[in-house]
């Protein structure tokens, strides 16, 4: 009796598992699941100065400058002599060099008393290109003596005083002044 009793249970347990199963297969048939495999990744910008080789010269009558993109290409370093009379307008091109396409945003200027950034057109669809405008002329104290120097009249003044005009002159162009510009160029996401 007790066998049978046994034999019951067990009949028993494996009606309840080979039911549970029937269930579960059940509700895994009317339950079907949908799934999105997304898969991407973010875009940078990277505007960085172009040059026709690493260092570019740029020498005139009255003076030479070197134009250097640094190792990152983000700054431009202008460095050179030249007289007080220099005025050259320089070429410089901003190449986008990421993945998303930019366009320019905004300006901003730092000591640029001596030069004069202008923005050009588009030379292609991820390049710029801008004018730099370097002269000396620009400097306030250079006007007031070159206004100086204009002023003088040969006929009423004495000898004494032309040729003192003449060493303020000398010694205006013996003197060695330092110029120093910074222009930031802001740029954003644009199509």
């Amino acid at each position: 009796m007790r066998k049978i009793k046994l034999l019951r249970k067990k009949f028993i347990f494996i009606c309840i598992i080979f039911s549970m199963s029937i269930t579960g297969v059940g509700y895994a048939a009317w339950n079907d699941d949908a799934a999105i495999n997304l898969s991407y990744k973010t875009g940078f910008i990277d505007p960085v100065f172009i040059m026709d080789s690493s260092e570019s010269i740029i020498t005139v009558k009255n003076g030479a400058l070197s134009l250097t993109p640094s190792q990152n290409g983000n700054t431009l370093i202008v460095k050179g002599e030249v007289y007080p009379d220099f005025n050259e307008n320089i070429l410089v091109k901003i190449m986008d060099d990421g993945t998303i396409p930019t366009v320019f945003n905004e300006l901003s200027e730092k000591k640029g008393n001596v030069s004069e950034l202008n923005i050009n057109k588009n030379i292609n669809k991820n390049t710029e290109s801008y004018t730099l405008n370097i002269s000396p002329n620009n400097d306030e104290e250079l006007m007031q003596l070159y206004e100086s120097f204009s002023t003088f009249n040969e006929e009423s003044s004495s000898l004494e005083q032309q040729i003192e005009i003449l060493r303020e002159k000398i010694n205006y162009y013996s003197k060695e002044r330092k110029y120093e510009f910074e222009y930031k160029l802001s740029f954003e996401q644009g199509l």
